[in-house]
């Protein structure tokens, strides 16, 4: 039976017009306020078949939900990764 993986991704549309809300100049603002580097931000929005794209971590999602304000669902959502994640079939 084939394994099914699933990854968070970040609505960055949803992001950046929480940031221009809020009144954030830029990603490197952003980020020092959360307590991230900048690159982290901009790993989190490349497409996801981008080579040097990463998934939010535990931090970054913390750092946009206290931020950022708002629930999860307002800045993430679910989407099924078709690369490998080390599972061995």
């Amino acid at each position: 039976m084939p394994r099914h993986s699933y990854i968070v991704r970040l609505n960055v549309e949803a992001f950046d017009r929480r940031i221009r809300e809020i009144g954030f100049v830029d990603n490197q603002e952003v980020a020092r306020v959360m307590g991230i580097s900048t690159t982290q931000i901009w790993r989190a929005k490349l497409p996801i078949n981008d080579s040097r794209y990463n998934s939010p971590g535990n931090c970054f999602i913390a750092g946009v939900i206290y931020t950022l304000g708002g629930p999860f669902e307002n800045f993430f959502y679910i989407e099924e990764n078709m690369k490998k994640c080390g599972f061995h079939e």
